[in-house]
Protein backbone atom coordinates (compact mmCIF):
# COMPACT_ATOMS: atom_id res chain seq x y z
CA UNK A 1 0.00 0.00 0.00
CA UNK A 2 0.98 3.40 -0.88
CA UNK A 3 -0.17 5.72 2.24
CA UNK A 4 0.96 2.80 5.06
CA UNK A 5 4.81 3.16 4.06
CA UNK A 6 4.75 7.27 4.57
CA UNK A 7 2.43 6.70 7.81
CA UNK A 8 4.29 4.37 9.25
CA UNK A 9 4.28 6.02 12.87
CA UNK A 10 0.76 6.31 12.99
CA UNK A 11 -2.64 4.70 12.59
CA UNK A 12 -3.77 4.04 8.57
CA UNK A 13 -6.18 7.12 7.80
CA UNK A 14 -9.58 6.86 7.64
CA UNK A 15 -9.03 8.27 3.69
CA UNK A 16 -6.57 5.36 2.61
CA UNK A 17 -8.31 3.90 0.20
CA UNK A 18 -9.05 7.32 -1.58
CA UNK A 19 -5.23 7.93 -1.45
CA UNK A 20 -4.44 4.72 -2.60
CA UNK A 21 -6.57 4.98 -5.33
CA UNK A 22 -5.29 7.93 -6.85
CA UNK A 23 -1.73 7.20 -6.40
CA UNK A 24 -1.93 3.52 -6.94
CA UNK A 25 -4.53 2.91 -9.10
CA UNK A 26 -5.24 0.37 -6.33
CA UNK A 27 -8.97 -0.44 -5.40
CA UNK A 28 -10.07 -1.47 -1.70
CA UNK A 29 -10.67 -4.86 -1.55
CA UNK A 30 -13.73 -6.55 -0.95
CA UNK A 31 -16.44 -3.85 -2.93
CA UNK A 32 -18.87 -5.32 -4.11
CA UNK A 33 -20.41 -3.93 -8.21
CA UNK A 34 -22.78 -1.16 -6.44
CA UNK A 35 -19.65 -0.54 -3.91
CA UNK A 36 -17.06 -0.33 -6.48
CA UNK A 37 -19.02 2.27 -8.88
CA UNK A 38 -20.12 4.67 -6.13
CA UNK A 39 -16.42 4.53 -5.14
CA UNK A 40 -15.08 5.36 -8.56
CA UNK A 41 -17.50 8.01 -8.59
CA UNK A 42 -16.58 10.10 -5.76
CA UNK A 43 -12.70 9.26 -6.36
CA UNK A 44 -13.10 12.03 -9.27
CA UNK A 45 -13.24 14.81 -6.89
CA UNK A 46 -10.56 14.05 -5.10
CA UNK A 47 -6.99 15.49 -5.27
CA UNK A 48 -3.56 14.10 -3.86
CA UNK A 49 -0.94 16.40 -3.23
CA UNK A 50 1.69 14.41 -1.02
CA UNK A 51 0.88 14.06 2.02
CA UNK A 52 -2.23 15.21 2.28
CA UNK A 53 -5.80 14.62 -0.13
CA UNK A 54 -7.90 16.90 -0.55
CA UNK A 55 -11.40 16.97 -2.18
CA UNK A 56 -13.08 19.94 -4.48
CA UNK A 57 -15.97 21.13 -3.08
CA UNK A 58 -19.32 22.43 -4.64
CA UNK A 59 -18.05 26.18 -4.43
CA UNK A 60 -14.77 25.52 -5.60
CA UNK A 61 -12.90 25.51 -2.85
CA UNK A 62 -10.35 22.34 -1.59
CA UNK A 63 -10.59 21.16 1.51
CA UNK A 64 -8.21 18.97 3.29
CA UNK A 65 -8.53 15.84 4.63
CA UNK A 66 -7.10 15.28 8.35
CA UNK A 67 -6.22 11.91 9.79
CA UNK A 68 -7.25 10.63 13.22
CA UNK A 69 -4.26 11.78 15.10
CA UNK A 70 -4.30 15.33 14.07
CA UNK A 71 -7.85 15.63 15.44
CA UNK A 72 -7.24 16.68 18.75
CA UNK A 73 -4.86 19.40 17.59
CA UNK A 74 -7.47 21.28 15.32
CA UNK A 75 -10.12 20.62 17.99
CA UNK A 76 -8.04 22.38 20.26
CA UNK A 77 -6.57 25.19 18.48
CA UNK A 78 -9.94 26.15 17.15
CA UNK A 79 -11.61 26.25 20.23
CA UNK A 80 -9.59 26.71 23.24
CA UNK A 81 -6.82 29.28 21.34
CA UNK A 82 -6.85 32.93 22.00
CA UNK A 83 -8.70 33.63 18.75
CA UNK A 84 -11.46 30.23 19.39
CA UNK A 85 -13.01 32.07 22.13
CA UNK A 86 -14.34 29.11 24.19
CA UNK A 87 -17.67 29.08 21.67
CA UNK A 88 -20.30 26.51 21.45
CA UNK A 89 -19.84 23.66 18.66
CA UNK A 90 -21.42 25.06 15.36
CA UNK A 91 -19.00 28.01 15.92
CA UNK A 92 -16.01 25.49 16.17
CA UNK A 93 -16.99 23.37 12.99
CA UNK A 94 -17.63 26.80 11.09
CA UNK A 95 -13.81 27.52 11.65
CA UNK A 96 -12.74 24.33 11.20
CA UNK A 97 -14.41 24.46 7.66
CA UNK A 98 -13.25 28.12 7.28
CA UNK A 99 -9.67 26.52 7.50
CA UNK A 100 -10.48 23.89 4.72
CA UNK A 101 -10.41 21.03 7.23
CA UNK A 102 -12.73 18.01 7.09
CA UNK A 103 -13.05 14.72 8.78
CA UNK A 104 -16.59 12.57 8.59
CA UNK A 105 -16.74 12.85 12.34
CA UNK A 106 -16.43 16.38 12.54
CA UNK A 107 -19.74 17.31 14.20
CA UNK A 108 -19.81 14.90 16.96
CA UNK A 109 -15.90 15.27 17.66
CA UNK A 110 -16.43 18.71 18.09
CA UNK A 111 -19.15 18.27 20.44
CA UNK A 112 -17.41 15.36 22.70
CA UNK A 113 -14.55 18.18 23.17
CA UNK A 114 -16.26 20.86 24.25
CA UNK A 115 -18.45 18.66 26.47
CA UNK A 116 -15.19 17.05 28.20
CA UNK A 117 -12.93 19.98 28.32
CA UNK A 118 -12.33 20.66 31.49
CA UNK A 119 -11.88 25.06 31.40
CA UNK A 120 -15.32 24.96 29.63
CA UNK A 121 -17.15 22.98 32.03
CA UNK A 122 -15.85 24.67 35.22
CA UNK A 123 -16.87 28.36 33.93
CA UNK A 124 -20.14 29.15 34.66
CA UNK A 125 -22.36 31.70 32.69
CA UNK A 126 -21.98 35.11 33.05
CA UNK A 127 -23.79 36.93 36.19
CA UNK A 128 -24.73 40.25 35.82
CA UNK A 129 -22.20 41.29 38.88
CA UNK A 130 -19.11 40.24 35.74
CA UNK A 131 -20.84 42.14 32.72
CA UNK A 132 -19.48 45.69 31.78
CA UNK A 133 -21.32 48.41 31.63
CA UNK A 134 -21.99 49.91 28.27
CA UNK A 135 -21.19 53.54 27.78
CA UNK A 136 -21.63 55.62 24.41
CA UNK A 137 -18.90 56.49 22.14
CA UNK A 138 -19.02 60.41 22.29
CA UNK A 139 -17.94 61.70 18.73
CA UNK A 140 -16.24 65.15 18.66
Amino acid sequence: MVIHSQLERHTTPWFADYANYIVGGVLPPNLNYNQRKRFLFEVKRYFWDDPNLYKECGDGLYQRFIPQWQIHGILEGCHSSPYGGHQEARSTIAKILQLGFFWPTMFQDAREFIVHYDVCQRTGNISWRNEMPQRGILEV
